[in-house]
């Protein structure tokens, strides 16, 4: 096979990842979570934002993203669901300010939502970026110290770290809204996101042993060059997968 023919083929394979598909559930669970925080709910009597209620799964797409595709590419995804919510909380307060038509009679109810809407995804952005990041983090270097075994162990980990960051992050509107309760709030917080994430765990890894076999941009589905060499060190790398 010419090196021609061989570097279109791994293009095709490049192209045919599934990491875009993921990018994009990831992005639209982040801001349908971001835009549902401003709702409070309870749950057993425990009071929650509507947001959490899918706001766990990117947690363990984040780790999913890591295991598979490696620290950079997650990296890369949560900065730029960073940027969508600054740029969704701007843009929302933006059409506060613009003059509504005179016949809209809204103005006061949808100024009221919309700017608790805006600053909850101001705040929770900073949140959002400690906790995923320290998730990614994690899971890149427990993966390199167990040589990529233990992934359920690491997963669990990781996310139970995240999800306290997340909380701690978040005492400003958790303050504004039930200062009496902070202390309960955040603890029961904190057990909820925990069981959550180990209630979606065995989803995670039947995402990721199935990405293992089918996505094909996957350094160990790659073709390896036929030379024992080459096969030793593209083996190893192979075997830990991508870490940064």
């Amino acid at each position: 096979m010419s090196p021609i023919h061989g570097s279109s083929n791994y293009e095709h394979e490049e192209n045919n990842s599934y990491l875009p598909s993921i990018s994009i559930v990831f992005y639209m669970i982040l801001l349908a979570s971001s835009v549902a925080g401003q709702k409070l709910i309870s749950i057993f009597g425990i009071i929650i934002s509507a947001g959490n209620i899918i706001f766990q799964i990117s947690y363990m797409l984040i780790v999913c993203i890591t295991e598979l595709y490696g620290l950079k590419q997650a990296k890369r995804i949560i900065i730029t669901g960073a940027i969508c919510n600054l740029f969704v909380a701007y843009y929302l307060y933006l059409t506060v300010k613009i003059p509504s038509a005179s016949f809209w009679l809204n103005q006061n109810n949808y100024s009221q939502i919309t700017l608790i809407t805006s600053s909850i995804l101001f705040t929770s952005t900073v949140a959002y970026v400690s906790s995923e990041i320290a998730n990614a983090t994690i899971v890149s270097k427990l993966k390199v110290f167990f040589r990529s075994k233990w992934f359920i162990i690491r997963a669990i980990f990781s996310t139970s770290i995240a999800c306290v960051i997340d909380t701690v992050f978040m005492l400003p509107v958790i303050i504004a809204h039930t200062p009496d309760k902070v202390v309960v709030v955040c603890c029961s917080l904190v057990l909820i996101k925990v069981i959550y994430s180990l209630l979606l765990i065995p989803i995670v890894w039947f995402l990721v042993g199935f990405l293992k076999k089918q996505d094909p941009s996957l350094p160990d589905t790659r073709p390896i060059p036929f030379s024992s060499v080459s096969y030793l060190n593209k083996s190893t790398i192979h075997k830990l997968g991508p870490t940064d």
